[in-house]
């Protein structure tokens, strides 16, 4: 009988605990962001899309003329090269990537979706931004010891 009343004391203090927590969502579950997402175009010196928009499965090559295209965009990088080519021929799309590490990479845009570029990049940009971190971290200006 005592094991009844115990495990009716758990429930109800988890009951009360699930009601806080969708009242107050960041007060006892905080969320932590340790890995945060690069956006499309961080640590990317120059990018050039070419592409037919009749031709299927292009989407992905308008979806990135818009974003770096966008005023948003362009204050967040303005050393950004961006350029696109409107083919006006049935040619298979393609997007050309050089970043800032002097890298290059290119993809077939008719056969990636925007998620499985940004999946291919992702090495490429965090070795960008961990050079980019040591290079202006406060401990290397602090004056090196060795």
């Amino acid at each position: 009988r005592r094991v009844h009343g115990d495990v009716l004391c758990i429930v109800y203090v988890v009951s009360i605990c699930c009601s806080l927590t969708n009242q107050f969502p960041n007060v006892l579950m905080p969320k932590f962001n340790l890995f945060p997402r690069l956006d499309f175009l961080a640590y990317v010196k120059r990018i050039k899309i070419s592409y037919h928009p009749g031709r299927e499965n292009t989407h992905v090559c308008t979806q990135i003329v818009r974003h770096m295209t966008s005023d948003r965009t362009k204050k967040k990088f303005p050393q950004l090269e961006a350029s696109y080519e409107l083919l006006g021929y049935s040619h298979p799309a393609r997007v050309e990537i050089e970043f800032s590490s002097g890298k290059q990479i290119n993809f077939d845009a008719e056969k990636y979706s925007l998620r499985e570029m940004q999946l291919q990049m992702d090495k490429m940009q965090y070795d960008a931004h961990f050079e980019f971190m040591k290079a202006n971290s406060l401990e290397a200006k602090g004056g090196d010891e060795e």
